[in-house]
């Protein structure tokens, strides 16, 4: 039951993550920049994390400390700002696929890293059936796929960033509480993101954050999709495992298809909604023992 619940978590982060491209939509439309929406999420998620976690302000080691730097990094700033930049170059559908193959991506580095992850050959066979699920879910409705070479490498760029994230999260999960993981993952983050503002300063002016659909949806970014899904989210993997737990990023383009219905009244046709089908099959197949 206790491996039920953290499914479960697993499940429910996705489905926040899921919802939050319409957030960022409407704060990048309000004048806010993909780096000042990371600054902004990560600050807030970090000072809530303080105020209800614990109060520990360094790892047992210099070298807990570096991974924990590499975590912000890589699982923070170096993933939001290749999903995001990458949106500059590939269309959302592009994006989303491409970044699908994050767990296919994950099976392979770890079954390279530990001798003891190996994923069966029906695993991978439903690993490959659930992105083809996403593939005719992304692209039933669309035009087919666009090239922008740039564009793909950064969203290959993001798969990996996520998949070295989740690797060094197991390593540290047995050690740290994952409410101080997470705090200090954001507070990394929010320092990896400097460089970024020296080129390009922050100057979004006040009168922004006073319009209550901007602050409303960065108390949604900040609170629920950064504080409690990167804990929930890291607590899932560290009690089954990154590969388990990363196979639920095929259920996205379920999540993205059924916001559209509920949020934007945007219908679903009979092949989006087969591929969806065919994902939570895949993703069903591929967890069951």
């Amino acid at each position: 039951m206790n491996r039920v619940l953290y499914h479960i978590l697993a499940v429910a982060t996705i489905v926040t993550w899921g919802t939050t491209f319409v957030s960022t939509k409407v704060l990048i439309q309000s004048g806010l920049t993909p780096e000042e929406i990371c600054l902004c999420r990560f600050i807030l998620a970090y000072i809530c994390i303080w105020i209800f976690g614990p109060k520990r302000v360094f790892a047992k080691s210099v070298k807990d400390e570096l991974t924990l730097a590499l975590l912000g990094v890589t699982g923070g700033t170096i993933y939001f700002w290749t999903e995001n930049t990458a949106l500059e170059f590939l269309p959302v559908a592009d994006v989303t696929f491409l970044t699908s193959g994050t767990p296919i991506f994950m099976a392979v580095i770890m079954s390279m890293v530990y001798k003891d992850v190996r994923l069966t050959a029906r695993q991978w066979l439903y690993s490959f059936v659930a992105l083809i699920g996403v593939a005719i879910v992304i692209y039933s409705g669309a035009q087919g796929m666009h090239f922008s070479l740039i564009g793909d490498l950064l969203c290959i760029g993001a798969s990996l960033s996520w998949c070295v994230y989740s690797i060094f999260v197991r390593m540290l999960g047995d050690k740290y509480p994952t409410l101080f993981m997470s705090r200090k993952i954001f507070l990394y983050g929010s320092l990896s993101l400097i460089p970024f503002f020296l080129i390009d300063p922050f100057d979004a002016g006040l009168e922004i954050f006073t319009q209550p659909k901007v602050w409303g949806n960065l108390l949604f970014l900040g609170i629920v999709a950064s504080m409690v899904c990167f804990t929930t989210w890291n607590l899932s993997i560290k009690k089954l495992g990154p590969v388990i737990t990363t196979n639920y990023m095929y259920i996205n383009p379920v999540i993205s298809i059924l916001s559209a219905m509920i949020i934007l009244g945007e219908s679903v046709s009979l092949l989006s909604a087969s591929g969806c089908l065919i994902i939570l099959g895949s993703v069903y197949l591929i967890q069951k023992k």
